[in-house]
């Protein structure tokens, strides 16, 4: 639910710094895989042991966007 909100937040950079926050509380919950859909590429997510999967997860807008749109092009043609 928290990582939902997170990514629909505004691209600025109040809303990344909501979003590091709402990714805190959240990996307290020690939540280990995450099965999401991103710019409709269906994803595992292990934001526990990776990083960068935190930030697909929480911060999507910030972080490498037009590859994600790209790949997203690609599977669709």
């Amino acid at each position: 639910m928290l990582f939902g909100l997170a990514q629909i937040l505004p691209k600025n950079i109040i809303s990344f710094k909501i979003a590091l926050i709402l990714r805190k509380i959240t990996l307290r919950n020690k939540v280990k895989i995450i099965d999401q859909t991103q710019f409709d590429l269906k994803l595992r997510l292990f934001p526990m042991d990776n990083l960068c999967d935190r930030f697909l997860l929480f911060v999507p807008k910030f972080f490498e966007y037009d590859e994600f749109q790209l790949m997203s092009m690609f599977k669709r043609g």
